[in-house]
């Protein structure tokens, strides 16, 4: 793919607290990063219940939006909200998830500035991994995704299935998986 002068080119970069997405970011940096490239960082925040991830990329920064909750019939929902206040579960949760998020964004923003990398981190709030890093790497027009694998056996992944192997199945951009081999240290 040929690139025109000023023509924006984004990597898709997915990422989460493991040693295996701080392996491929670091793979990423000594092996493929350009000056040109423009990297988003896409971070599939669990524990949320979301279930428009793309219609709520920025909730963790605004905590007291809700944004879609799938709520399921006959459940009072001011009950739920009254008891969770009164404990105090709910804010301690949510600041605890938040907590985690900032941290995270915020290594890999550092690891971003050390290799003068342009880009942002997104921590966007998905039960689906696989098809929000997709809809992100469309959205954001990026021309190649980059991540890390565990490497499950055959039988795990049948099971539990893998999220790289729902992206090398569905994306219709390059996806590069960088495996760490067990012997290996970091790039």
């Amino acid at each position: 793919m040929a690139c025109g002068d000023g023509e924006r080119r984004v990597v898709a970069l997915a990422v989460d607290s493991s040693e295996y997405a701080e392996y491929a970011f670091d793979w990423f940096a000594k092996y493929f990063h350009r000056p040109e490239h423009e990297v988003i960082l896409v971070h599939i925040a669990e524990g949320f219940d979301i279930t428009k991830a793309r219609y709520a990329k920025y909730l963790h920064r605004q905590p007291n939006e809700i944004v879609c909750l799938h709520v399921p019939e006959r459940f009072d929902m001011q009950k739920a909200q009254k008891e969770m206040a009164r404990s105090g579960s709910m804010k301690e949760a949510t600041e605890k998830q938040y907590s985690k998020i900032t941290e995270l964004e915020e290594r890999f923003q550092h690891k971003m500035r050390q290799h003068n990398m342009r880009g942002t981190v997104l921590s966007v709030p998905s039960k689906t991994p696989g098809q929000t890093i997709l809809e992100t790497a469309r959205e954001e027009k990026a021309f190649c995704i980059v991540m890390g694998t565990r490497g499950r056996s055959a039988i795990k992944k049948a099971i539990l299935g893998s999220v790289s192997d729902h992206l090398i199945k569905n994306a219709d951009i390059p996806v590069i998986v960088v495996r760490k081999r067990k012997d290996e240290v970091a790039p």
